[in-house]
């Protein structure tokens, strides 16, 4: 898994649960994956248009498993 950063913190805490759910349920992938935006010093670029383009991307990766960076 990469680097964890403050980001991930959720992630950091609920990772081997959803390992074991993954495994259990025979998953294709055995891991959770981080989905969500670059580290940043602000939770949202403070463009509307933008972070509505994050906002679907994050939320397709998380839903249809489509990992590509934000």
């Amino acid at each position: 898994m990469p680097r964890r950063t403050p980001q991930h913190g959720g992630l950091e805490l609920s990772d081997r649960r959803l390992e074991e759910v993954l495994k259990k349920i025979k998953h294709t992938h055995s891991r959770p994956h981080y989905v969500g935006r670059k580290e940043a010093a602000s939770p949202a670029t403070g463009i509307a248009g933008i972070h509505e383009k994050e906002q679907a991307a994050a939320v397709e990766a998380a839903l249809f498993g489509t990992l590509q960076e934000l």
